[in-house]
């Protein structure tokens, strides 16, 4: 497990299970952000479960960042401070 801070929000990311396929493992994750009653799932084909920068860097480029003002018009995380930390 591993959870940030961004902003206001917090972000919450599990590894939920491995399938094994015949390309490779699928790494399945739960995501869960303060302020929202939904729980996503991200799922990655890689051999490792660690919740790593990786997947944390996945959980914002797939616009996880549920009811975020500004990202839902247009798809682009707006927030200054979610994309710098996006790009460390």
């Amino acid at each position: 497990m591993r959870k940030i801070v961004i902003g206001d929000r917090s972000v919450v990311v599990t590894h939920a299970g491995t399938e094994a396929t015949e390309f490779g493992d699928i790494q399945r994750f739960r995501i869960e952000m303060s302020g929202s009653h939904a729980v996503t799932h991200l799922s990655i084909l890689r051999s490792s479960a660690e919740v790593d920068a990786r997947v944390m860097a996945s959980v914002i480029d797939a616009e996880l960042l549920l009811e975020h003002e500004g990202s839902a018009e247009s798809g682009l995380l707006r927030d200054p401070g979610v994309r710098a930390w996006r790009d460390e």
